[in-house]
C-alpha cells in the first residue's frame, strides 16, 4: 500500500498545478481538515486492531491522498490564486487574445494561459505543449507563449538560447514581468527571416502602447536592425513607463557599444548589473566596454568575475591580456594568453599575440611555434610573421 501511495502523491504533485485550486476551490477548508485527522485516527486504530487488518491498505491509500490535498491547501491555499506571477500570465493571455495572434495556432505549457481565458488546454486543434520538437515542427504563424517557469522544464524543454539559435525561425513580438520579477515571458511568433522587420514593425505599430511589444521593437532594432540610436530612445521611454523591464538597460548599454560610446556603455550595464542575478554574458560585456573606454583595472576586475562564475569562459583571459600588455605587464599578460589558449584553443589573436611575446623575449622557437598554430587558423598576419622572421 505504501509504494502505491507514494505513487499517487508523486503523480498528484507532478499535476498539482492542473488539479488543486479545482479540488480545493472552496475558502473554508476546516471540514477537509476534520476529515483528515479522523482519518489520521482511524489509521491509528487499524493499526493497533490486528482484526481490521484488511482495511489498512485502503485507509493508507485515502490517507495518502489526503495529505496531498493537506499539503497543496496549506502551501497554496485557494485565496493564493491571484499572485503577481498568475495575474500577470492571465494579463499577457488576455493581451494576446485581443490582438490578431488570438487567429494563431499556440504553444504555451503555464497553466494560467489558459484558464484565465477558459481555454481548453487539451484542444489539440488550438494549442500544445512547448517543446524544442513541437516548434522545430510548427507552421509559420504560429505563437509561442514561452515563460521560465514552465516553458524549459517538465514537459517543457525549451531554454532562452533555442531562440537565439533559430532567429531566423522566430521573431519576438513582446517580453514580459510579473511586478516581483519572478515569472518572465516572451510572445514569440514563427515566420520567415524575410517577414520579421514587417512582422515586429506592424506589431508595435499596432500595440506601441504595451512597454513589452515596444522593448521587443526597440531589442530588434539594436540586435537586427542596426539602429542603436532609435533603439536608446525607445528603451529611455519604456523605462519611465515601466521600471521592471530592467533588459532595456542591456539595450540601452549594448546599443552605446555599437555606436563606440563605451563610457555609457558601462554605465548602462553596470545598473543592469544592480537589478539582475550574476552572469558572466554581462561581466563580460561591462569589462570589455571598460577595455575600450581605457579603463584596464576595471576591466580586469569584470574579467575576474566572469571567470569565477563561468572558469571556462571564452575570451575572458584574452581580454585581461590585452589590458596587462596596455598597462605594460608583459609576464601577466603571458599568463593569461597561456590560460585563454587552454580553454579556446582556436582563438588566433591569441596565438598571434604569445608568438609576439615571446619573440620580445628572444624566444623564437615559441614565437614561430605560436604564429604556426596561428597560421593554420588561416592567419594572414601569422603567414607574414612566419615568413619574416622565422625563415618559411
Amino acid at each position: 500500500a505504501l509504494p502505491v501511495g507514494l505513487f499517487l502523491a508523486w503523480k498528484f504533485y507532478s499535476f498539482k498545478v492542473g488539479n488543486h485550486h479545482t479540488i480545493l476551490s472552496i475558502e473554508d477548508q476546516s471540514n477537509f481538515y476534520w476529515t483528515l485527522g479522523s482519518l489520521l485516527l482511524v489509521t491509528v486504530v487499524l493499526l493497533l486492531k490486528k482484526h481490521f487488518s484488511h482495511l489498512i491498505a485502503p485507509t493508507i491509500l485515502a490517507l495518502s491522498l489526503a495529505l496531498c490535498l493537506a499539503f497543496i491547501g496549506i502551501e497554496e491555499p485557494p485565496n493564493t490564486s491571484f499572485s503577481e506571477e498568475r495575474s500577470t500570465m492571465a494579463k499577457i493571455a488576455s493581451f494576446q487574445r485581443s490582438t490578431e495572434l488570438a487567429e494563431e495556432f499556440t504553444y504555451a505549457n503555464h497553466i494560467w494561459y489558459y484558464w484565465s481565458q477558459q481555454l481548453n488546454k487539451h484542444d489539440s486543434t488550438r494549442f500544445e505543449t512547448i517543446t524544442q520538437k513541437n516548434l522545430l515542427a510548427a507552421e509559420d504563424g504560429s505563437v509561442i507563449i514561452w515563460d521560465n517557469h514552465y516553458s524549459s522544464r517538465l514537459a517543457g524543454d525549451v531554454k532562452p538560447p533555442f531562440f537565439s539559435k533559430h532567429r531566423k525561425e522566430f521573431i519576438e513580438l513582446g517580453r514580459f514581468y510579473s511586478p516581483d520579477r519572478q515569472l518572465l515571458t516572451f510572445v514569440i511568433q514563427k515566420k520567415p527571416e524575410i517577414e520579421h522587420a514587417k512582422t515586429i514593425g506592424d506589431f508595435y505599430t499596432r500595440y506601441s502602447d504595451e512597454p513589452g511589444v515596444k522593448y521587443a521593437y526597440a531589442k530588434f532594432l539594436h540586435e537586427r536592425s542596426s539602429q542603436p540610436k532609435q533603439a536608446i530612445d525607445l528603451c529611455l521611454e519604456i523605462l519611465e513607463e515601466d521600471t521592471n523591464l530592467v533588459d532595456c538597460y542591456n539595450t540601452i548599454g549594448m546599443s552605446y557599444y555599437s555606436l563606440k560610446n563605451f563610457k555609457e556603455a558601462v554605465n548602462y550595464l553596470q545598473k543592469l548589473e544592480k537589478r539582475v542575478k550574476e552572469n558572466d554574458q554581462l561581466f563580460f560585456n561591462i569589462g570589455s566596454a571598460a577595455y575600450y573606454n581605457k579603463n584596464y583595472d576595471l576591466c580586469v576586475s569584470y574579467m575576474n568575475k566572469a571567470i569565477a562564475k563561468n572558469p571556462r569562459r571564452a575570451n575572458a583571459h584574452f581580454m585581461k591580456a590585452l589590458s596587462f600588455m596596455r598597462q605594460e605587464k608583459s609576464t601577466e599578460s603571458k599568463e593569461e594568453l597561456v590560460k585563454e589558449l587552454q580553454i579556446n584553443p582556436k582563438n588566433t589573436k591569441a596565438w598571434l599575440m604569445i608568438g609576439k611575446i615571446y619573440f620580445n623575449e628572444k624566444n623564437n622557437e615559441k614565437a614561430c611555434q605560436s604564429w604556426l598554430r596561428a597560421q593554420k587558423l588561416n592567419s594572414d598576419e601569422a603567414t607574414t610573421l612566419l615568413n619574416t622572421y622565422c625563415g618559411n
